[in-house]
């Protein structure tokens, strides 16, 4: 009888002493950067504390077992309402926030990620977990040594190479359809690239912005990419059936932070292949 209950007691002592999230709060998630972050680098999605998180952040079956909230704003609105002790992160959203503010949520934590680099994002979401997070001292010590040798494993990846324009689309490329209007320019993994002026892309200062047929003109010739958000198996880059013409693939592409550091990992490996 004392060797199990020492058992446990040394079992409760180590769960304890684990990275987790202070357990007198519940918590939901209905931000990507967060989500993400909460999985793919502190490793505590699967927190007990943690109620629910978005369906659309495509966390996979079997790493959370909380609910995973879908039908957008109303729906999200609805279950929040009876939530009244939880902790909310939520990505900007003038009409969430609103709702929020209606709600009995003790806390809410909104997020906004636009016009910063994945990298940025990171540091961003460790910043707004920090206060709820206990014994992640060295998880947080470690983020930012990791996202310097991340990025300078990156910036040598690039500078080999494609001299070409680099033109990203929002949306699938394919063969003898018109392209996707929007491109993405100062935001995501594109600013991160236009920052370290490792490409040379549309010239313009907005994070997104329609394209004109003459500006494109003078990019010629340049790779196009597009960021095809409607596959659901793993991230991959293929070609689009026309030459320079590639889709960077991925379910979560759209996602800040992690997801889309992770394209850019992707984009680096292919960086040589794609004129």
């Amino acid at each position: 009888m004392k060797v199990t209950i020492l058992i446990y007691l040394f079992s409760l002592t180590l769960a304890q002493s684990k990275c987790h999230l202070k357990p007198e709060y519940k918590y939901i998630s209905l931000s990507g950067p967060i989500t993400h972050h909460l999985y793919q680098y502190l490793e505590i999605v699967n927190d007990p504390s943690i109620k629910a998180i978005s369906a659309y952040h495509k966390i996979p079956q079997g790493q959370f077992a909380g609910k995973y909230l879908g039908g957008g704003l109303f729906l999200s609105s609805k279950y929040l309402s009876a939530e009244g002790e939880t902790v909310v992160f939520f990505d900007k959203s003038r009409d969430l926030k609103r709702n929020l503010k209606k709600s009995k949520i003790k806390k809410s934590i909104e997020v906004e990620t636009r016009g910063l680099t994945p990298f940025e994002v990171m540091v961003m979401a460790q910043e707004k977990l920090d206060p709820f997070l206990v014994n992640c001292e060295r998880k947080k010590n470690n983020l930012a040594p990791m996202i310097k040798k991340w990025e300078e494993k990156l910036e040598r990846s690039f500078q080999q190479g494609l001299n070409l324009p680099v033109v990203f689309f929002l949306g699938k490329l394919d063969k003898g359809q018109r392209l996707p209007n929007q491109l993405m320019v100062n935001d995501g993994f594109v600013k991160w690239l236009n920052d370290k002026e490792l490409i040379r892309s549309y010239p313009s200062p907005l994070a997104y912005v329609s394209w004109s047929g003459k500006i494109l003109k003078t990019l010629l010739p340049r790779v196009s990419i597009g960021l095809d958000t409607s596959a659901s198996e793993k991230a991959n880059m293929n070609f689009a059936g026309k030459k320079n013409h590639w889709n960077l693939q991925s379910g979560v592409g759209l996602i800040p932070g992690w997801p889309q550091a992770s394209l850019l990992e992707i984009l680096a490996k292919n960086w040589n292949n794609l004129r």
